[in-house]
């Protein structure tokens, strides 16, 4: 794959982004070491009825959409949402484009490359933002042998990764919502009047499930990835895979799980 071709796709996802250009990261659009990679197809068919959905419940604007999700899909759905003007997509995806790596890059490349037919050729804001995260980040290895050739292009997000409090109030963020995949047992709860509810259980049958809450004035409260002060915390008292994990008020990587919560104004 041509470093020229890559990086065109990187200004067209840049000006998806819009004004959140600034927290975007893909190495796959940008190393030099993608010139290695042989792009090649991956489908995806749920991700036009899953963007249908989330655009469907995004009408009113103000919402931070949190995609941790296989990232060939979350590039898909980001790539629909900016079509049909709904959100500003900015990817968050740190996968090093090793030809031979633990974390394959040829589908994504594909994707990225692909979907820019459907991305904004100018940068304009949009009522919302989906941030693409990339939920094998951390893909566990059972046992590796001393030959296999496989770079680990494995890697963990930090709270710097993603936008403080203050920043998501200037751009008019009000709600937070997080999409993750569930493969057992999901669990939602909200964060009613700063103080933290008991979760609810759910089932999921492998299926994205979402989870939301939204900014209250007024108040400390735990939020939905990030606290009063700017920093990430805890979410709803639960687990979220590669998000945020009860009781460590820190991004971490935990279990699979949704979130939701409130944000306050500190």
């Amino acid at each position: 794959m041509q470093l020229s071709t890559t990086r065109r796709a990187w200004a067209r996802w840049q000006a998806c982004a819009g004004p959140w250009q600034g927290w975007s990261v893909c190495p796959a659009l940008l190393a030099p070491e993608v010139d290695e990679v042989i792009p090649r197809a991956v489908r995806r068919p749920g991700a036009r009825p899953l963007a249908a959905s989330l655009a469907g419940s995004l009408g009113a604007g103000g919402v931070l959409l949190v995609i941790d999700l296989e990232p060939v899909l979350g590039v898909l759905v980001a790539a629909l949402l900016n079509q049909w003007r709904v959100a500003n997509g900015v990817l968050l995806l740190p996968r090093w484009p090793y030809r031979q790596a633990i974390l394959p890059v040829d589908g994504l490349v594909h994707a990225l490359i692909g979907q820019t037919r459907r991305l904004a050729n100018a940068a304009e804001p949009l009522p919302n933002v989906a941030f693409v995260l990339d939920a094998e980040r951390q893909r566990p290895l059972a046992t590796r042998s001393r030959s296999d050739p496989r770079a680990d292009n494995r890697y963990r997000l930090a709270a710097g990764d993603l936008p403080t409090l203050s920043a998501l109030r200037a751009h008019g963020i009000r709600e937070v919502r997080m999409v993750s995949q569930a493969p057992r047992e999901a669990t939602a709860g909200r964060i009613s009047e700063g103080r933290p509810q008991a979760a609810l259980g759910r089932r999921s049958e492998g299926r994205p499930e979402t989870a939301s809450g939204r900014i209250s004035e007024g108040h400390r409260e735990t939020a939905s990835g990030w606290r009063s002060e700017g920093r990430p915390e805890v979410a709803s008292g639960l687990r979220s895979e590669g998000c945020l994990e009860a009781g460590s008020g820190r991004f971490s990587e935990g279990g699979p799980a949704d979130t939701a919560g409130r944000i306050g104004t500190g």
